[in-house]
């Protein structure tokens, strides 16, 4: 069984607010110029949580929308990886309404539904399953990793893993 976790990030989907011909590709992160000029533009509130919200709604007008969308860094995996990839686990936030707005609107949630979109589109029959993982709590990295390697051992047993890391080419970067 072959099993990819990915936790979703603010700079893992990139929204071009440019024209075909003079793309502009920006992200969503929190406080940045990119994700401010993005917000903007949608006219939404600034974050990840309100800009893959608006996103998610002009989608549901529009399915040429999916062709301002990029994915660099997952994609830059999907294609590293031998196919078929039986199951894909993005980890996305979903903080309650009481968490502190600096680090809800940093929400990965409606991010996750379009990777999962995108994903799907782009990779029908080469990824068998991808499935959103929702955690509350803004983790720092010390108290991720261990929940995503208890999540990874439910998934697949550490006997019958084995340790891959994807090569990142300059050429993922926008």
């Amino acid at each position: 069984m072959k099993v990819i976790v990915a936790n979703v990030g603010e700079r893992d989907l990139y929204y071009n607010i440019g024209t075909e011909s003079k793309p502009n590709f920006c992200h969503f992160e929190w406080g940045k110029p990119d994700a401010n000029a993005l917000a903007q533009h949608l006219f939404c509130d600034p974050g990840a949580r309100h800009i893959a919200q608006k996103i998610l709604e002009r989608l549901e007008n529009n399915e040429n929308e999916l062709r301002r969308l990029r994915y660099p860094i997952l994609k830059t995996v999907l294609e590293a990886v031998s196919k078929p990839i039986d199951l894909l686990v993005l980890m996305v936030t979903d903080q309650p309404e009481k968490t502190k707005p600096e680090h809800r609107n940093r929400d990965t949630l409606y991010t996750g539904e379009i990777l999962k979109r995108l994903i799907e589109k782009d990779y029908a029959g080469h990824v068998k399953e991808v499935r959103l993982e929702y955690y509350r709590s803004p983790p720092t990295r010390d108290q991720a990793y261990p929940y995503f390697g208890k999540l990874l051992s439910e998934i697949a047993p550490p006997e019958k893993t084995i340790k891959f890391y994807a090569p990142f080419p300059e050429a993922f970067l926008l």
